[in-house]
């Protein structure tokens, strides 16, 4: 065969190898793709490790050797001493995942409560809803108010706290009773008497919340009104008693009608140490509500006048608790 003949085949197979060649390298370049990206999904997959009960720097440092990092969450827990450890973690020790995830490490920032604070010069009322809304549900108490409570004359307004044990920023170790003496208030403290004479129901409310005095109502009705009135009173207008001794009013009320009910709403509270905060709100048909009146009072009967639509709801709050619920009707 001369070089002609062998030019000619090779021209006129050229495009065979040209095609076959191409077809080559695409199933090649296929082929290794395939090929890497499986070494490379395999050389990713991870073990998690464990990292619970680790302090929060180690942890981290365990992660980084699998290519894994935190995503931090902070929680209280209720031992005073595990500030900084690793409480949970997620996913779980033992998953199997990809190198560069997050894993989400949940770390104690200590207890809600680690030292004793100073409770001298705030209300005992005030105290207990601090310890409240620290301690919630679940929550481990790690400070208690020891009972009974000690009480003792004083200057100071009732129910401030004048005395603590432990003393401030005692450190907390585990649960702890702090024991309170608090203030009932001047000892014979003397007040005088209002003229009560004449006043209708808000000026009654002003009366209830500004005195010192417990009242307690004798009612009647009388036709001819048209609003409720005070007509008489036990003790007269400024003489002096002892502070939260009992007054006897007697009142006049309209008659009721099927929208408007009159009377007197006369809980029975049960004796406190020193006179505490009691408010009484209405609760409108129509839902709105409004508080009726605030006063301190030592305990044992109350009376509360009112002139509001049927169906009103009074709500009877002590110490910002809800005790009682009294429906308005004839």
């Amino acid at each position: 065969m001369g070089l002609g003949d062998i030019a000619d085949s090779i021209e006129s197979n050229g495009k065979v190898i040209v095609i076959t060649s191409l077809v080559m390298l695409v199933f090649f370049i296929i082929v290794s793709t395939i090929v890497f990206f499986m070494s490379v999904k395999t050389a990713d997959q991870v073990l998690v490790p464990n990292i619970e009960g680790e302090k929060f720097e180690d942890a981290v440092l365990k992660l980084q050797v699998k290519e894994l990092y935190p995503r931090l969450q902070l929680r209280f827990s209720d031992n005073t001493e595990d500030a900084g450890t690793v409480l949970e973690q997620s996913p779980p020790a033992g998953t199997i995942v990809k190198a560069g995830k997050r894993i989400t490490v949940t770390v104690s920032s200590g207890a809600v409560l680690d030292r004793v604070e100073n409770y001298v010069g705030k209300t005992l009322s005030e105290v207990q809803q601090h310890f409240a809304s620290l301690f919630t549900s679940g929550r481990k108490q790690l400070i208690s108010i020891k009972e009974p409570i000690m009480y003792k004359s004083s200057s100071i307004p009732a129910g401030t706290i004048l005395e603590q044990n432990p003393a401030p920023d005692t450190k907390i170790s585990e649960g702890v009773f702090i024991e309170f003496i608090v203030s009932k208030g001047p000892e014979n403290e003397k007040v005088s008497v209002p003229n009560m004479e004449g006043l209708k129901l808000d000026d009654i409310y002003s009366a209830i919340a500004q005195s010192k005095i417990s009242f307690v109502i004798k009612a009647e009705v009388n036709s001819s009104l048209d609003a409720p009135v005070v007509v008489s009173q036990s003790q007269p207008a400024d003489s002096s008693i002892d502070a939260y001794s009992q007054i006897e009013l007697g009142m006049q009320f309209p008659d009721s009608t099927e929208k408007m009910v009159y009377g007197v709403y006369s809980p029975a509270l049960p004796k406190y140490p020193y006179p505490v905060k009691v408010t009484v709100d209405a609760v409108y048909p129509d839902g709105k509500r409004k508080e009726l009146v605030s006063f301190n009072h030592q305990g044992g009967k109350c009376s509360i006048p009112y002139g509001l639509p049927q169906g009103t709801v009074l709500v009877l709050t002590v110490l910002n608790k809800q005790v009682q619920m009294f429906e308005v009707k004839q």
